[in-house]
Order: C-alpha cells, then sequence, then structure tokens
C-alpha cells in the first residue's frame, strides 16, 4: 500500500471530522438554532456535490478504456405492450477490449440525478421552514458555519489532488455511485429532520450527528481497507 494513499485517507478522516465538527459546535455550544443547523447539512451537500464534479475533472481523464471491465447486464426485458425497453448507460460503451467511459456524459448523468434531489430537497425545506414554521435565519451563524464547511472541504480536495493524483474513469464511476448514495441519504435525513426536529430538538439532532460523523469517517478507512486487501490478494 503507497504512502499517498494513507496520507489521502487521513486527509479525508480529518476532513470529515472538521465538516461534522462544525454545525455540532454551533448547535450544542453556541446556540445556533435547529432550523440554522439542518440548513447548513442542506448547503455542505449542495457544496459537496459541486466538489464531486470539481474532484472528477482535476483528476480523471476525458475519455478512457478499460481492458477487461464490462458493462452490467441490463434487466430483464420489461414489456410495453408493444415493444421492450432495456436499460442504457450513456457514459459508457462496450468496445472489443472492454468499456469506454466518457467523463463528461457521467458527469452530467451524476448532476441530473443529484441536482434533481437538491431542487425537490430545498423546496420543501425552505417552504417549511420559512412559510409554516417562521423560522428567522441567523445570517451570523449561517456564515461561520459555512465557512468552516467548506474550508474543511476544500482541504479534503486538496488532499485528493495532492495524494490519489490521478483516478481511472472505472475509480471515478465508483465514486460518483458513493456520492450519490450518500446526498440521496443525507437529504433524507434532512428531510426527516425538519419533520421531527421541531418536537424532539435533541433527540433527532444528536444521534443524526453522531451516525453521519461514523460513515463519514468510515467511508475512507473501509475504502483503504479494501484496497489493502486487494494488494494482499494480488501479491
Amino acid at each position: 500500500m503507497s504512502k499517498n494513499s494513507v496520507l489521502g485517507v487521513i486527509t479525508k478522516v480529518l476532513s470529515a471530522l472538521g465538516i461534522n465538527a462544525v454545525p455540532a459546535i454551533g448547535f450544542f455550544g453556541l446556540g445556533w438554532s435547529w432550523e440554522n443547523t439542518i440548513l447548513l447539512y442542506l448547503l455542505e451537500t449542495l457544496i459537496g456535490i459541486l466538489l464531486a464534479v470539481l474532484r472528477i475533472r482535476l483528476l480523471a481523464p476525458a475519455r478512457e478504456e478499460v481492458i477487461g471491465a464490462t458493462l452490467p447486464k441490463p434487466p430483464a426485458e420489461i414489456s410495453t405492450g408493444k415493444r421492450s425497453a432495456k436499460q442504457v448507460i450513456r457514459y459508457a460503451w462496450p468496445t472489443p477490449d472492454g468499456v469506454l467511459y466518457d467523463r463528461n456524459e457521467m458527469l452530467k448523468s451524476y448532476l441530473l440525478i443529484t441536482v434533481s434531489l437538491s431542487v425537490v430537497t430545498a423546496v420543501f425545506m425552505l417552504v417549511f421552514l420559512f412559510m409554516v414554521m417562521r423560522a428567522e435565519l441567523d445570517l451570523a451563524a449561517l456564515r461561520s458555519g459555512l465557512g468552516g464547511i467548506l474550508t474543511f472541504q476544500l482541504l479534503s480536495l486538496l488532499g485528493d489532488v495532492a495524494w490519489l493524483r490521478a483516478l481511472s474513469l472505472a475509480q471515478a464511476e465508483k465514486l460518483l455511485e458513493q456520492s450519490m448514495g450518500r446526498v440521496a441519504l443525507l437529504y433524507l435525513a434532512v428531510f426527516a429532520g425538519v419533520c421531527a426536529a421541531p418536537f424532539h430538538t435533541y433527540g433527532f439532532l444528536l444521534p443524526f450527528i453522531g451516525l453521519k460523523t461514523m460513515v463519514d469517517v468510515g467511508q475512507p478507512i473501509q475504502a483503504l481497507y479494501q484496497r489493502w486487501s486487494q494488494s494482499k490478494v494480488a501479491g
């Protein structure tokens, strides 16, 4: 296992701890309202989507043929009465030797899903908080929290650029799939938080912050362990 991989994971773990510490300290220590704290999680996720795209743009090639790779088998044909339809992957094409990936098409597919989820969640959240609950926005707390979160998110990005150097498009695909799963879960948690926090604020936010921190810290460690296991098998 390379030193760069270990340093990259250390940077990600420290960044994840910092990102999750900002809203926790603000809410439990500085008296930020739960509305501002939930809004910070929404903004963190939105920034994370943009940085995921930037990370792939910086580290992955525009096009790449992965020798020996195969596309997922399409599901069983779905009868529509007149014709059958099969799943199509827009950013990857089979070649005689493997699969040809296109970075821009991959990012378009990623953004189509994540931006759609973001719009739905943001509209619901803003309507509920500011039209139904009549919440007051604390701009000073929001600026402080967003500044701290953005600092640690940029640290994670710089760590990837410095230590990971380059990504294959097959690796980029896995990273974007992980990001989409994380975005969906976070938005589900934010949705639940907006509904539950007015009735039992600490009862929701305390376990949510703890579980989110465990997931964010555990993900890069798990990825490093998997690479280490694969290198042992290959060796």
